[in-house]
């Protein structure tokens, strides 16, 4: 069981900057979230009347309440293989790793403990969204700035390299990683 820490200061023991990896789009080729809404959704359609409800008090008090109501077999989901071996050669060589996610922490927690590599794990958790600047925040009250690398894919992750140490990229769109090579010196390109 990965342990899930407070606002506490945490560095690697090797001295290295923290790998922190996003899950959705990155080390995943699909969406948690939207896997899990449609998951629940097939299981009983009532459920779309209560999204509104649950969305009116934020978008990870959503996710926390379609995650209570949903299992995830996170054997049958599909890993960027790439990355999912980086994550695990950088561990292997002493490295800290942080799955740092969007998905509600119930989800992510599962697929962390089933992968194995990470030692930690910062997730939405009913209250706080774990995306974009929220995420940037995090992992700044966590490590400190400029001292994580993160591997993200998407335009909301540009909040999170600002304050990272090292960029990395994990995106199939040559256009993309050119918008995020322009902004930052990117150190690999998972693609």
């Amino acid at each position: 069981m990965l342990l899930v820490y407070s606002h506490t200061m945490d560095r690697a023991i090797s001295g290295q900057t923290v790998l922190a990896v996003d899950l959705d789009g990155t080390l995943l080729q699909g969406d948690l979230f939207r896997t899990s809404m449609i998951k629940l959704l097939s299981a009983n359609p009532l459920y779309i009347f209560a999204f509104p409800f649950w969305l009116y008090r934020g978008r990870a008090f959503l996710k926390r309440r379609i995650a209570e109501r949903v299992e995830v077999d996170p054997a049958r989901l599909e890993y960027r293989e790439e990355v999912l071996e980086y994550v695990r050669v950088e561990r292997q060589a002493g490295r800290t790793t942080v799955l740092a996610t969007g998905s509600d922490e119930t989800l992510a927690q599962i697929v962390a403990d089933y992968l194995g590599c990470f030692d930690s794990l910062l997730a939405s958790d009913g209250y706080r969204n774990c995306t974009g600047h929220t995420k940037a925040q995090m992992l700044v009250e966590r490590y400190g700035a400029k001292n994580y690398d993160y591997i993200g894919n998407s335009r909301v992750d540009l909040a999170v390299w600002e304050k990272a140490a090292g960029v990395l990229v994990a995106s199939k769109s040559p256009r993309f990683c050119l918008r995020v090579q322009r902004r930052f010196e990117v150190i690999r390109v998972f693609s």
